[in-house]
């Protein structure tokens, strides 16, 4: 583990089906927690919904340039979980990190999808329109070897374990 403090900000939102006022939301969010290293937003960030007939929405590349830009001028960088488009036609959950002075990357794509049946609602599955991610993803930042995980992943105890022999800090 790196002697360096590392600083997070972790912050909540309520995404709404418009994907632009959850970007400035981020954004203001971001420029509130100026002070962290790092800034970290939860699953949904900029939005996608599971229905059918609901057509998922990923960031597009306005929307990444636009965080770039807020990252690039400030001292902390950004992570946030949102679709993004697969080569299979179905989308990824995913969890992107923003660097100053980098490209925006994947960093990691949620491995155990959500599908449940609960008397009285309607199903819910994931895996109908996302693709699992294959592996868990350990990353390294400014000196913290950080491994991560999206919502109902921390159902798996096995993907846990891994990252307590590994990690210095879980998100």
């Amino acid at each position: 583990m790196s002697s360096d403090k590392l600083k997070i900000a972790v912050a909540q939102m309520t995404s709404t089906d418009d994907v632009s006022a959850n970007l400035h939301k981020v954004l203001d969010a971001f420029n509130e927690a100026s002070q962290a290293d790092l800034v970290i937003f939860p699953e949904n960030t900029l939005y996608f919904r599971i229905r059918s007939g609901t057509e998922l929405q990923s960031p597009s590349a306005d929307d990444l340039s636009a965080l770039s830009e807020a990252v690039n001028k400030g001292l902390s960088a950004l992570m946030l979980t949102t679709a993004t488009r697969s080569d299979g036609g179905k989308f990824l959950n995913s969890t992107l990190l923003f660097e100053p002075g980098h490209a925006p990357r994947l960093v990691y794509s949620k491995v155990h999808l959500f599908d449940v049946d609960v008397a009285g609602a309607p199903p819910v599955r994931e895996s109908e329109y996302f693709l699992n991610g294959l592996s868990p993803a350990l990353i390294e930042f400014r000196g913290w070897r950080i491994g991560l995980s999206i919502c109902y992943d921390i159902r798996f105890a096995e993907l846990y374990l891994n990252y307590s022999q590994k990690a210095d800090l879980i998100l």
